[in-house]
């Protein structure tokens, strides 16, 4: 299945540097050919990013012995990012695979990425089958790779999904300090307005 608006070929001619051991730039078409890719396009910046993150090292860990699926998380915001802030993102709340920097805004634009996180499913000639906009809990990013790929996903254990995903997003808390205080600072000016209007 081909997903509208977004262009279906040539995915892989795209060069970005690239976050891995003995090069800085690589080829998607020489490093992903002949595997199921998840891009997993975002921004250091990007709060939500992070959650989706901690969601996707679930995935990571289901699919990691499967030699035929490849995860590269890549920042699509290079106004915004540069390889410094995105190793301390990596360092800081990846797992154990690849990631990039879309310093060209090719993979950007082709995909009309206008949202973070966003992921996509690519085929091994880098044609995308599937994609994700938003945080995603990993249950339903692994229930949509079983539907593609039959990985043999089966979510027999709702309660134990449900305690990771609340782990995880626990941990998306604890590292956003600043999403926290601005939290309590919206409920605080809420409370404030309404207190206000009722007593003058």
């Amino acid at each position: 299945m081909l997903i509208p608006n977004i262009v279906p070929t040539q995915a892989y001619s795209f060069n970005a540097y690239y976050l891995g051991p003995g090069r800085e730039t690589i080829k998607f078409q020489d490093e992903f050919s002949g595997s199921y890719v998840i891009l997993d396009a975002l921004a250091t910046w990007c709060s939500a990013c992070t959650l989706a993150t901690y969601n996707l090292r679930d995935v990571h860990d289901y699919i990691k012995t499967n030699d035929s699926i490849r995860i590269i998380s890549m920042s699509v915001d290079p106004a915004a990012d540069n390889l410094v802030k995105l190793k301390n993102f990596m360092d800081t709340y990846g797992g154990d695979w690849d990631y990039g920097l879309d310093q060209w805004k090719n993979i950007r634009s082709r995909l009309n990425i206008s949202n973070f996180p966003s992921m996509y499913l690519l085929d091994p000639q880098g044609v995308v089958i599937d994609h994700w906009r938003g945080v995603k809990q990993s249950e339903d990013i692994l229930l949509k790779l079983d539907q593609h790929l039959g990985i043999g996903y089966q979510p027999n254990n709702t309660e134990a999904s449900q305690r990771s995903n609340a782990g995880n997003y626990i941990k998306f808390l604890y590292s956003n300090p600043l999403f926290i205080i601005s939290s309590v600072s919206v409920v605080i000016i809420g409370i404030a307005i309404v207190y206000r209007r009722v007593f003058g």
